[in-house]
């Protein structure tokens, strides 16, 4: 049996037609997208104030510290201080847990992107057009010269059908 009861509590801002006839429905609908992004912004700032990078930072310069007594003594009393206060971040991380788990829907928390990196396809720049007329022709008679045999059988050919197949079964001939 299938559970729906999570779809109960989807938040959909711009199906709802519940507005007053002089209120800018418009305006309204981006009023309420903005203060979804302000509440996601919220909450990922909260769930970004984990200590364990700064923890990490600290053993670090520790361990680069070479000698240095009185600056050794520091870190180590700042790498203490965030270690008391772990208990009290991880109670808050589980409460954010749960308040992510009762949060409604939408279209931020329905789901997440798996990559986002956008790569364009460029063609390289010809270097034909670089070429002086004398090795443009040079290119050209090599070209001919290489597949003689191939130009004259499509040359010969009558059908557009039949060209076409030749072509896709000789790609080299088209430049």
């Amino acid at each position: 049996m299938v559970n729906y009861s999570d779809w109960k509590t989807i938040e959909v801002s711009d199906d709802e037609d519940d507005t007053h006839p002089n209120i800018d429905t418009p305006y309204l609908f981006r009023l309420r997208h903005q203060n979804l992004v302000d509440r996601v912004d919220e909450y990922e700032e909260k769930k970004g104030t984990n200590n364990q990078k700064q923890m990490y930072n600290i053993q670090q310069e520790i361990r680069n510290c070479n000698g240095d007594e009185k600056k050794w003594a520091q870190l180590q009393t700042k790498l203490k201080e965030i270690e008391s206060k772990k208990s009290e971040l991880n109670a808050k991380c589980d409460e954010l847990r749960l308040k992510e788990k009762k949060t409604p829907w939408n279209f931020y928390t329905i789901s997440k992107p798996g990559f986002s990196k956008t790569i364009i396809n460029t063609s390289p720049k010809s270097t034909y057009d670089d070429l002086n007329e004398e090795e443009k022709e040079s290119r050209r008679r090599d070209f001919v010269k290489d597949n003689k045999k191939l130009l004259k059988l499509f040359g010969m050919m009558r059908k557009y059908d039949d060209s076409k197949k030749f072509l896709l079964d000789h790609s080299q001939l088209i430049v």
